[in-house]
């Protein structure tokens, strides 16, 4: 059996490129090694620091503009609908709760598809899960602007649109900022 004991400390020592790390105590209980009768503590590396060189488009400033940039389209859209709420219905002929019920519907899917974006944003990559959040998102959205019946508005505005918004929505941004902002000042971030 291989693991952490509680108590043991996981080793983090510096590396090239000047990233920093830590020791991080175990807190919890794990299964633990047994050699010889006495026990084996295993490392672990973690970076608590930004990338630095390379590319301007891994810094932090461009990636924290295009975070921002994603937020602002996204919700900016999904919080303008309320203007447009009387002119749908008029057109269309719908009562208000038509509307609203989709729109209630979207903000139940962001919360039920948040956690499952961060699932695949841990299996595929955040940049990878907020750009398929960023397509169901337009394509309810175009969607959306083509319904001509309550079922097509609600799948549309209603679901599509509220998985999307899970997975490039504010949790999945937020993320992302905290890993490439410098430790010292991520509560400023």
């Amino acid at each position: 059996m291989t693991g952490l004991a509680t108590g043991s400390r996981i080793s983090i020592t510096p590396t090239a490129g000047g990233r920093t790390k830590q020791q991080i105590p175990v807190t919890s209980c794990s299964p633990i090694s047994m050699r010889s009768g006495s026990l084996k503590r295993p490392t672990m590396s973690v970076n608590t620091s930004a990338p630095r060189g390379g590319s301007f488009f891994l810094s932090p400033v461009f990636i924290l503009f295009v975070a921002a940039l994603i937020v602002f389209m996204s919700l900016g859209i999904r919080q303008s609908f309320g203007l447009f709420m009387r002119p749908i219905t008029m057109d269309l002929g719908w009562g208000r709760e038509v509307l609203s019920v989709a729109l209630a519907t979207q903000n139940l899917m962001i919360g039920i598809s948040a956690p499952i974006a961060g699932i695949l944003a841990d299996r595929w990559g955040a940049p990878r899960t907020i750009a398929l959040g960023g397509l169901i998102f337009s394509l309810g959205m175009v969607i959306m602007s083509q319904s001509t019946s309550p079922t097509a508005m609600f799948a549309s505005a209603g679901l599509m649109a509220g998985i999307g918004l899970g997975g490039c929505g504010l949790p999945l941004i937020l993320s992302v900022v905290g890993k490439i902002a410098p430790a010292k000042t991520r509560s400023l971030w």
